[in-house]
């Protein structure tokens, strides 16, 4: 396994938990999550854990790390985004989420140069309301996420271009 040095999990399902425990256990990544996730993982043997709370600020291993809000379900804790910022850049990572008012704030305050949005629809939001998520964000570049996992998600990064092509054309 290649070097890993931190592990941010923005919830608690299966297709985003993963193998994050395994990946700690045998690199020594931080686990990086909301405190209900990072207090299991210790308990599952994860040797160091950084647990804080949406709007909060950590700094791991060099990297500035916000935990921002997200809309979505979890069993432990509450579903959340990230924030990580190095060397003058920032990376806005959505997590499964809807869209809502305040990615606005996001934009503004972060001024993330890229953002990973999730387009799949059903779970989360779908093309068009990533798009408009990318509006009020303004990411100097997006990355689509989320999408063709499961058979309910059918929506695809071509629907989103199109869709967030001609919002930006107007």
């Amino acid at each position: 396994m290649k070097k890993v040095d931190i592990v941010c999990v923005t919830h608690d399902h299966g297709d985003h938990l993963g193998d994050a425990i395994q990946i700690c256990k045998e690199t020594g990544a931080t686990f990086v999550g909301i405190p209900e996730l990072s207090v299991w993982a210790k308990e599952q043997g994860v040797k160091e854990t950084v647990g804080f709370n949406i709007g909060g600020t950590a700094n791991v291993k060099g990297i500035e790390i916000t935990m921002v809000q997200a809309f979505h379900s979890s069993n432990r804790g509450m579903p959340t985004g990230f924030i990580l910022r190095a060397e003058g850049k920032s990376i806005y990572h959505a997590g499964d989420t809807g869209l809502f008012g305040d990615m606005k704030f996001i934009g503004e305050i972060y001024h993330p140069d890229i953002a990973l949005i999730p387009i799949g629809d059903y779970y989360t939001m779908g093309p068009r309301e990533a798009a408009e998520a990318v509006r009020l964000i303004k990411p100097s570049m997006v990355i689509p996420m989320h999408y063709g996992t499961f058979p309910v998600l059918k929506s695809s990064a071509d629907e989103f271009i199109e869709i967030a092509g001609k919002k930006f054309r107007r």
